[in-house]
């Protein structure tokens, strides 16, 4: 349990120094195959002040396709299995937060850019935020005069004005938006 290995935690994340190339993809995937096996609400907490230049998910070299796809596979299967993923990168890092933030947006993990002299405060903020909820699913009921914007097409029923989303999880503290419009004047005319 975390609440015993937290002080252990802590003092190995001050004690890490970089040695050269960033393997983030395999540590990641190990990572959230052994946060698997725990209970939903289990989180990862990637921190890195680097590229992913090795191995799975490699960024920078060639199409970054391959390496969008592989991240988005990776947070697909930890939103299933309930697993929070966060991000923390360090200020001044080579860090690709593009490719890194849509894993912790899409189970409920956070993203951070820190300082490396507060990195222990806000790692300790991290450990300490409760999943409230997982695997949830948001529906979301507008007048039948508006429909959302910018959603999955596959999301919307009722012309557009119900949304359902696969949020994975929730804490106190998280928050969703949507956009939403007037509908057509046709459309509205026929209502």
């Amino acid at each position: 349990p975390l609440q015993k290995s937290k002080k252990d935690l802590l003092k190995r994340l001050k004690d890490m120094h970089t040695l050269g190339c960033t393997a983030l993809g395999p540590g990641l995937v190990a990572s959230v195959a052994m946060a698997a096996r725990g209970k939903p609400g289990s989180k990862v907490i990637i921190c890195t002040d680097g590229l992913a230049n090795v191995g799975m998910g490699s960024i920078g070299y060639g199409s970054d396709n391959s390496a969008q796809g592989f991240y988005q596979q990776v947070g697909n299967y930890a939103q299933s299995q309930g697993v929070s993923i966060s991000v923390i990168s360090l200020v001044s890092s080579e860090c690709r937060l593009d490719m890194l933030s849509p894993i912790a947006n899409l189970t409920g993990g956070n993203i951070l850019r820190v300082n490396p002299a507060k990195l222990s405060g806000d790692f300790k903020n991290f450990l300490e935020e409760q999943i409230i909820a997982t695997n949830a699913t948001l529906r979301i009921q507008l007048h039948k005069g508006f429909k959302f914007r910018n959603e999955l097409e596959e999301n919307l029923k009722d012309g557009g004005n119900v949304l359902f989303k696969q949020v994975g999880n929730i804490t106190g503290d998280s928050e969703l938006t949507f956009e939403f419009c007037l509908k057509h004047p046709d459309e509205l005319q026929n209502m």
